[in-house]
């Protein structure tokens, strides 16, 4: 019997992607886009960060940048002219100012517009702040948890 074959995530050039899919799946998705940059991708995170551990650094170079909030995070965005963002979902970056959620969004969408960046925002569970977030991107994916293809162990 022939399985069927799960889509490869990915996140294309020129995009703005919100992804939500387990670690394990997200992180060699996080590789190959490092692997295809001419330039080092940065990457922000907040006080939660699961996908950052098991990325660890070791699949390419990868600059790291902690924030602590919504705004932080703009400030860090405008601090950098990179072609390549990677954004790892917290729901404590909104607690302060709920409404610097669609800010953010749609200041990512503008870098992808004005820039040409690949941004990708990604978490490992969909809550209301990320579903914003997604609303205004230009795709979105979410890898079931329960997919076959994932051990049972790793959900």
């Amino acid at each position: 019997m022939q399985r069927p074959t799960v889509p490869s995530l990915f996140f294309g050039q020129a995009t703005f992607t919100a992804a939500v899919a387990p670690r394990e799946q997200m992180v060699p998705a996080l590789r190959r886009m490092c692997r295809n940059s001419d330039q080092v991708p940065v990457y922000f995170y907040g006080r939660t960060h699961p996908i950052l551990d098991l990325f660890g650094g070791s699949a390419a170079p990868v600059d790291i940048w902690p924030v602590q909030d919504a705004g932080c995070l703009l400030d860090g965005l405008d601090g950098t002219e990179r072609p390549n963002i990677v954004v790892e979902h917290d729901p404590a970056f909104y607690a302060p100012c709920p409404d610097l959620t669609q800010v953010l969004g749609l200041t990512l969408r503008e870098r992808v517009k004005e820039r040409s960046a690949t941004v990708a925002y990604v978490a490992t569970r969909s809550d209301p702040y990320f579903e914003e977030i997604a609303g205004v991107a230009g795709r979105a994916v979410v890898v079931e948890r329960d997919d076959p293809f994932i051990p049972a162990g790793r959900r």
